[in-house]
């Protein structure tokens, strides 16, 4: 077993479990001894969506996730994080196993089907075991919102939208309208730009 991985799910103590990450990867920073950088953030989501979808679609989940981790860090750990070409900087000297526990915790919660507890569901399909549920039943903004600037991370409650609201019901109609329009090869550029203003409002 490579000591510098860990299982995906961090309940499966299976040694040859297939689906690894890597471990959380920090140093102290070298322009501040006050700060801490968190080297492999990058690395690790793009293993955590490995077996999700298409090419597109890991991408865009890999960018959410990078964004919802550090949203979680800085509101469960109560610091500030800064983003610049080198890297990420967290103030404070923070413990690896802080952030592995708020990966953990993300990936119970959203990256394990709920069927075959397998790191292949994208919160609409399972390409492990085909377990699917429409985006009317289950909508996958609730998971995985479109991404926003890394600049701009703010603490977010993570609480389920309200079916009541009006809000609610225009993302869902434009969801359903993005999928007719890949379904059909209709351009649908449009439609993510007033998704992305949308969540843009709402986070």
């Amino acid at each position: 077993m490579n000591p510098t991985q860990v299982n995906i799910d961090p309940n499966n103590k299976d040694p040859f479990y297939r689906y690894k990450r890597s471990n959380v990867l920090i140093k102290p920073s070298r322009k501040n001894e006050k700060m801490t950088q968190f080297v492999n953030l990058n690395e690790i989501t793009h293993q955590l969506c490995m077996k999700m979808g298409d090419t597109t679609t890991r991408k865009t989940i890999a960018h959410d996730l990078s964004n919802q981790i550090l949203r979680r860090i800085k509101k469960r750990l109560g610091v500030n994080i800064n983003i610049d070409d080198t890297g990420i900087f967290i103030n404070g000297n923070i413990l690896a196993e802080s952030i592995e526990s708020i990966i953990n915790d993300l990936v119970v919660k959203y990256l394990l089907c709920p069927q075959c507890k397998l790191p292949e569901w994208d919160g609409i399909t399972c390409t492990a075991c085909g377990k699917h549920v429409s985006e009317t039943q289950h909508p996958p903004v609730q998971v995985q919102p479109p991404p926003v600037a890394e600049s701009s991370i703010t603490e977010v409650d993570n609480e389920p939208l309200n079916t009541e609201d009006p809000i609610y019901n225009e993302l869902i109609a434009l969801y359903d309208e993005r999928d007719h329009a890949k379904l059909n090869n209709i351009e649908y550029k449009h439609i993510d730009k007033r998704l992305t203003k949308i969540w843009n409002k709402l986070i």
